[in-house]
């Protein structure tokens, strides 16, 4: 279509298909580029689509979608919730990469541009470590290739034994809160998951993990009535 033909009208139903299918975050990203690309400002009568409110699993949850899942899904789950891996980094992993109790992440899954998924390293250096991984979980560990999925694979097999309850990139918030809840200092929660700032991490776990935060609201409340009695 002519830059010229572009009007707000066509613009207005483009933007409403694409919300139905791709992430508010993608379709935002979209019509930036659009506006950039024809040289001015589209003023849209309906808002572009808000973010979904992140949710932070509770320790029942996980150990809810642990017993009903398979061996490979399991591990997958572990490697996020425990370890704090993003998808594409779990789906690069070898057992080559497990030894002395410690996964080395030095690669992820992406697709390149001609749809095709590969394996490169990390966008960031910091994203390049090392994390600890628990007894329990380097025994699980299978030779060769750990998840035989593609990441896309990996998150709708997720989301379907979740019944869409929450994301597999969710995993990583409930790391980040459960490691801030037990005190784990900032500087070594960054360096686990990967975070280049602690901002995004931050904003991850101010949500307060929901069966966490009831056990401290009633330390308050038993604080307070000692206080008023």
């Amino acid at each position: 279509m002519k830059v010229d033909d572009i009007d707000l009208p066509r613009v207005q139903t483009w933007v409403s298909g694409l919300s139905k299918e791709l992430k508010p975050k993608t379709v935002k990203e979209i019509v930036s580029l659009l506006q950039s690309s024809i040289g001015r400002k589209l003023m849209l009568t309906t808002p572009l689509p808000s973010p979904k409110k992140q949710h932070t699993p509770t320790d029942a949850e996980i150990k809810d979608i642990l017993e009903r899942a398979s061996e490979p899904m399991k591990l997958a789950i572990l490697l996020a919730s425990f370890c704090s891996l993003r998808r594409g980094e779990i789906c690069a992993l070898t057992d080559k990469d497990f030894h002395d109790g410690m996964v080395k992440v030095s690669k992820t899954v992406v697709r390149d541009v001609t749809g095709d998924w590969i394996v490169k390293s990390p966008k960031t250096p910091g994203s390049v470590r090392s994390v600890p991984v628990p007894d329990k979980i380097m025994k699980l560990v299978p030779k060769g290739k750990i998840i035989p999925w593609t990441p896309d694979m990996l998150s709708k097999k997720f989301l379907k034994l979740t019944q869409n309850q929450f994301r597999f990139h969710d995993l990583r918030h409930y790391y980040a809160s459960t490691a801030h809840y037990l005190g784990v200092p900032d500087a070594y929660i960054m360096a686990n998951g990967g975070w280049k700032t602690d901002s995004v991490m931050k904003r991850v776990y101010r949500e307060a993990l929901e069966d966490k935060k009831k056990e401290e609201n009633a330390k308050i409340a038993q604080h307070f009535e000692k206080i008023a009695t």
